[in-house]
């Protein structure tokens, strides 16, 4: 989660171009108008011959107590609770008290001759231990454990429910008023997170913490192009979801591969500076272990689109974000067999039947032949709307060119049924690829 994310991620973040909201939220507004006149001055209320006699009834019957018993806690350090004039009234403690340090013996209801420590007598810090000192000063450590080890961008009550060298701040930034973990800083070479830099100030107000790098649109930029990381393009704009309904770009920091070469990474876990030897060069995104440029599945105006000889297939990341990266041969459907008899439609993912039209080896294989699975990169040896395949039910029987089919709405010749590509499973929500595999 990261992918909790999917845990939102940038929810909640407030406009770095807007006046952050008021720090104060209590604080004295301008003066509304003028101030109601005192209802006790200029009229004599108790004046003149027809004023009623008063009596004191003394306090109502829906006070607090009516006796001392019901104030009393059965505590002895904290003294005798009183009950006067209908309300409970604490009593001074009957021990010495300094700080943390206290003479009281609670077990057995005395005073002891020398205050001692008593850790319970701190102030109560969420993920944080107390220790009452010589002193009567207390000092806090942080609870081991995952849910006080908060990482960066999470909410949090005190910093020590932050992993070490964050802070647990910044809630009059964020529209909910929240702290968060946050890394300081002086400069963006002081975040580690990839996908952040340091910001100075927000609105008028100084900042100094590590915040989301947002691109694209009026944070400067395009979506799903090469952007300012650590360097100018060390990073690609990827789109992730804003908290309403919508999505944001995030500079996420690239590395030194290039277009085409083996990689690693992707949107989570979320990359680190210093650390990302195996990601793909700016405005590139590592989709099957290699490099591809990054397009527009909706076509939208404006952003990176492929040359005529790719297609924009989902880069399948686990978000409905207009994230496509640039395959290999003209977009196709691969149960519509429209690729001839040269070249086959491959398809991008078992979450979609689109693919690409790519080069078949020649003659190629027609559908229930025999074949020998290719290795990456190699031509398929079956005919288009085919695959070979192997049917993990009966290994034994090799290899067969397969027709693809669709799991949602099956369709296969006689004698065959659709399955998931893995036979002896099936279908898993979301996947919408199968293969026609003979009955047993």
């Amino acid at each position: 989660m990261r992918r909790s994310c999917s845990v939102c991620l940038i929810a909640l973040i407030a406009c770095t171009g807007e006046a952050p909201p008021s720090l104060d939220a209590g604080a004295a507004g301008a003066d509304a108008g003028p101030a109601a006149p005192d209802a006790s001055q200029g009229r004599d209320a108790g004046g003149g011959d027809s004023a009623a006699p008063q009596t004191d009834t003394g306090f109502e019957p829906t006070g607090d107590c009516l006796d001392h018993s019901e104030c009393d806690d059965g505590a002895y350090c904290n003294g005798a609770e009183t009950c006067t004039d209908g309300v409970c009234v604490d009593a001074e403690p009957p021990c010495q008290i300094r700080g943390c340090l206290s003479a009281c013996d609670e077990i057995n209801g005395r005073c002891l001759d020398e205050s001692v420590a008593q850790d319970h007598l701190c102030d109560e810090i969420h993920c944080a231990t107390a220790t009452c000192g010589r002193r009567g000063t207390c000092s806090y450590e942080s609870l081991p454990g995952f849910q006080c080890n908060t990482s960066e961008m999470q909410v949090c009550q005190s910093h020590y429910q932050c992993r070490d060298g964050l802070d647990c701040f910044g809630g009059q930034f964020f529209q909910d008023q929240s702290d968060r973990c946050l890394e300081p800083c002086t400069g963006t070479e002081d975040c580690d997170l990839g996908i952040t830099k340091c910001e100075e100030t927000l609105g008028d107000q100084p900042f100094n913490h590590c915040l989301y790098n947002l691109c694209g649109g009026r944070f400067g930029g395009t979506l799903l192009a090469a952007c300012d990381g650590s360097g100018q393009g060390s990073g690609s704009c990827y789109p992730l979801p804003d908290g309403r309904g919508g999505y944001l770009g995030v500079c996420y920091e690239g590395g030194s591969r290039a277009e085409g070469e083996t990689c690693s990474g992707g949107t989570y876990p979320w990359p680190l500076r210093g650390q990302t030897q195996g990601r793909c060069q700016g405005g590139l995104w590592c989709h099957g272990g290699q490099c591809r440029s990054l397009c527009s599945l909706a076509g939208g105006s404006r952003l990176p689109s492929c040359p005529e000889t790719d297609h924009c297939g989902d880069a399948q990341e686990g978000e409905n974000n207009d994230a496509g990266i640039c395959l290999p041969g003209a977009r196709c459907v691969v149960i519509q067999r429209h690729c001839g008899t040269a070249a086959a439609c491959a398809p991008d993912s078992t979450t979609s039947l689109l693919g690409g039209c790519r080069a078949t080896a020649q003659p190629s294989f027609a559908q229930g032949a025999g074949c020998q699975i290719p290795e990456p990169g190699e031509p398929s040896p079956c005919a288009d709307g085919t695959m070979c395949w192997l049917d993990f039910r009966n290994p034994l029987t090799g290899a067969r060119c397969l027709a693809f089919c669709d799991l949602l709405q099956p369709s296969c010749a006689a004698g065959s049924s659709c399955r998931a590509t893995d036979s002896r499973r099936n279908p898993q929500r979301g996947e919408k690829l199968g293969l026609c595999y003979p009955n047993q």
